[in-house]
């Protein structure tokens, strides 16, 4: 006998696409309408949850929009506290539809909207987008410029996109009485006074936010003057962090989600041009297990946004390697691989996940001192392989220390300066990082500390580092920063190009050595950077380049050059290379390695790392001088 769901796939059933499907690489919950292309021009826009969106694309290589650059000069701090790099014009979250609606109504009008100019603090603020910039305004009538400026980037940014990201956040908002004006944010709490007689809380249903969508579709095909686009609809997992109802904030919070995501799925039902992107259901999924929120069940880890941007570049991250020019994309947008590297790894602690096959790491003797795990960017992976392999690790008689967020960092990437005698005793966090990790003691541990020291100067992309500096963006960045140093083609490793690496490494390698050989440390280990994935070299480096098999023999005189640097006898200090068999023949790392799959990222996963666990905790290797005799030219 047949029934209808004889022909269902299997991720059509509950068990075979919930109970048993990897949270981490749920591939199959979507299907797209249409390729989203790395040449298409991007504009993003909606609540928080979007900006990690806009970063993950600005990361690799999509032409996102920037239509309020930061200008010349600024920090980081200073270019995010006037709301620059955070979307695609400086709107600040738009929460709602009617929010967006509106604003699109004023940049087809070319004025803004009434009732918009709030106090707070003796200063006057943008109601609509009341942290942009941060410090306010001195006036009302400069309040009012600013916002014809930004409207005027807004129609300029709208004018130019081809495709457009919305993120639906929240269903509930404040309004004015008399004018209609929607607020992002309750009069009183971020500035103005409130006014039961002047504001009304509006909850808005799927008529009015279906309403409100339609006609932001309307208005934008009209500031194009009727040209085609593409929409991207997702709702943000984000729950509201508190409800204006009378009721509890866990039924409002579902409501309001579940008004989004219908009136997201009705727009892709109704228009070609309009998709819906599953991020909600992607970090909500019950076997997931709320591991992609934070401590407080609101926040999504960086973990959580991963699987999310994996599934994306799953089926748009091919592309084409050539499309690498960015539109005025401002470094603050395109945030640092290397700082959410370290992010993802030190994220507020989760259960670690691993292959059900996967062996777990018997330490052994190891586990009765104390280990010092100590890295840059690389360590983020480098922990999560730790954690996964040896999950019943004491974290409180073991430390992951990134070393950029120690205190007196000299010329970047250094350790803390020196105390007590020149030992590591201590090691001091720098404040902005206290809220994540406490100052460590090691006084009462001195000689019987294993030091894991992973990356930092030893090969992988400090054979990059050895031509120039690493930058995040790509040819066409504000600046003229690009992606990568240019490596010199060349045919093989020769005497030359092992002198080059000698005088370019020897710096960093005697930096490195001053830790690794340090008395406070029992003994060491030094675990070799990884290579890029290969996707990520083509994409920064270029097919000519990486085709040559050029990186080769650049990576086997780096390796000599830095063994030769080795002691001559100290059986303390450990040398871990990675497998060759995770290389592809280019001598770049094989994409099933790579953190992020076909992106421009760096780093490598922490399946890369399983391999270099083995070799230190295992009976494997020797002293740093042996090593350096048996470990020869780049198989």
């Amino acid at each position: 006998m047949t029934n209808p769901y004889d022909k269902t796939a299997p991720r059509g059933f509950w068990k075979t696409g919930v109970e048993a499907g990897d949270p981490d690489a749920l591939y199959d919950i979507h299907t797209p309408k249409w390729p989203i292309r790395r040449d298409m021009r991007v504009a993003t826009a909606g609540s928080c949850f979007a900006r990690n969106l806009a970063g993950f694309l600005v990361q690799n290589g999509f032409n996102v929009i920037d239509a309020e650059p930061a200008p010349d000069g600024l920090t980081p701090q200073e270019a995010e506290q006037g709301g620059y790099g955070q979307f695609s014009a400086r709107y600040g979250n738009i929460y709602t539809a009617p929010q967006l609606a509106q604003l699109l109504r004023e940049v087809l009008g070319g004025k803004p909207s009434k009732g918009i100019i709030w106090k707070r603090g003796g200063r006057v603020i943008d109601a609509l987008r009341p942290r942009v910039p941060a410090q306010g305004f001195d006036t009302a009538a400069e309040t009012l410029e600013a916002r014809t400026q930004h409207l005027a980037a807004v129609r300029e940014m709208i004018e130019g996109l081809d495709l457009f990201v919305f993120t639906l956040g929240l269903t509930e908002a404040w309004e004015h009485r008399q004018l209609g004006t929607v607020y992002p944010a309750p009069p009183g709490a971020v500035g103005g006074a409130f006014d039961s007689q002047t504001f009304a809380l509006r909850n808005f249903g799927f008529a009015d936010t279906m309403a409100a969508l339609e006609d932001s579709f309307g208005l934008i095909r009209d500031i194009r003057g009727g040209r085609a686009f593409r929409v991207l609809l997702t709702v943000s997992p984000v729950p509201p962090s508190a409800t204006a109802t009378d009721g509890h904030v866990l039924p409002a919070t579902v409501y309001s989600k579940s008004v989004l995501r219908a009136v997201a799925g009705e727009c892709a039902a109704r228009h070609d041009f309009v998709d819906y992107f599953p991020s909600y259901e992607i970090i909500t999924n019950p076997a997931a297990r709320s591991r992609y929120y934070d401590a407080n069940l609101r926040t999504v880890t960086q973990e959580g946004v991963r699987a999310v941007m994996g599934v994306f570049f799953h089926h748009h991250g091919a592309g084409d390697a050539g499309d690498k020019h960015l539109t005025h994309a401002d470094n603050a947008l395109a945030g640092d691989n290397r700082k959410k590297a370290l992010l993802e790894g030190f994220a507020p602690d989760v259960p670690p996940r691993s292959a059900p096959a996967a062996p777990r790491l018997n330490m052994g003797a190891t586990l009765q001192d104390p280990i010092l795990f100590a890295g840059n960017s690389h360590l983020g992976s480098f922990k999560d392989a730790v954690m996964a392999a040896a999950p019943d690790l004491d974290p409180a008689g073991h430390w992951f220390v990134p070393i950029n967020w120690t205190t007196a960092i000299q010329g970047g990437g250094r350790w803390p300066r020196l105390r007590r005698r020149s030992t590591y005793e201590q090691i001091v966090f720098r404040p902005e990082y206290r809220n994540r990790m406490q100052d460590i003691d090691l006084s009462m541990h001195r000689g019987r500390v294993t030091l894991c020291l992973v990356g930092c100067n030893f090969i992988g992309d400090q054979v990059l580092r050895a031509h120039g500096d690493l930058a995040t963006g790509q040819p066409g960045l504000r600046g003229g920063n690009k992606a990568m140093p240019q490596l010199p083609l060349v045919a093989r490793d020769d005497a030359t190009l092992e002198d080059f690496y000698r005088g370019a490494l020897q710096p960093k390698v005697a930096w490195a050595l001053q830790i690794l050989m340090d008395p406070m440390f029992k003994r060491a280990f030094w675990v070799a950077s990884p290579d890029l994935p290969e996707h990520a070299a083509r994409v920064r480096l270029g097919d000519a380049f990486v085709d040559s098999g050029s990186y080769r023999h650049h990576q086997a005189a780096a390796l000599r050059a830095t063994l030769s640097m080795m002691p001559e006898q100290d059986d303390r200090l450990r040398l871990i290379q990675h497998d060759p068999a995770q290389r592809t023949e280019s001598g770049f790392i094989r994409e099933a390695y790579a953190a992020h799959p076909a992106t421009m990222d760096i780093h490598a996963s922490a399946a890369f790392y399983r391999g270099a666990l083995d070799q230190m905790f295992g009976e494997t290797g020797g002293t740093a001088r042996d090593q350096a005799r048996s470990l020869t030219s780049v198989p």
